[in-house]
């Protein structure tokens, strides 16, 4: 269910971007590998990867049983990365902004500063509304749940 919720999301997005502009326009993806980078080197640094890995195996299986432990640190693991998640859009709309400052003389690449600044905030939310914030919703659904948890 949450890869079909995804996927009716990107169809959506399609569709929605279709009707206004070029999808060309919304799509870079040195801003999305960015991002995702942002987010795998503070798994690296917080030495939680395989944490982050059990939290998503839990969220696309219906096992019965799970390790409470392993499940606390998974929702923690996903909360951080929202956190860090909103921070790069931030920090990529700050990097967007200065780039728009350091060339108002030139009415050219104002167009190009003010996408970028405003693709990573649409990339930076995406990622957190429609993957990490289900997917934290999943982990503390299970978490609360009768299922047996060892």
């Amino acid at each position: 269910m949450f890869i079909l919720g995804f996927l009716i999301f990107l169809v959506l997005a399609y569709f929605s971007i279709s009707f206004c502009a070029e999808i060309r326009y919304f799509i870079s993806f040195p801003i999305l590998f960015v991002i995702l980078g942002f987010n795998i080197s503070v798994l690296i640094g917080t030495k939680s990867i395989k944490d982050f890995i059990y939290a998503f195996r839990i969220v696309f299986t219906d096992k019965e049983s799970y390790d409470r432990s392993k499940l606390k640190r998974g929702i923690s693991i996903i909360n951080l990365l929202i956190k860090v998640t909103i921070g790069s859009g931030g920090i990529g709309a700050l990097i967007g902004y200065i780039s728009l400052l350091a060339y108002l003389d030139d009415p050219s690449i104002i167009g190009s500063s003010v996408s970028i600044m405003l693709l990573w905030v649409l990339y930076s939310l995406s990622i957190v509304v429609f993957w990490l914030l289900p997917a934290k919703y999943i982990l503390e659904k299970k978490k609360i749940s009768k299922i047996k948890i060892k």
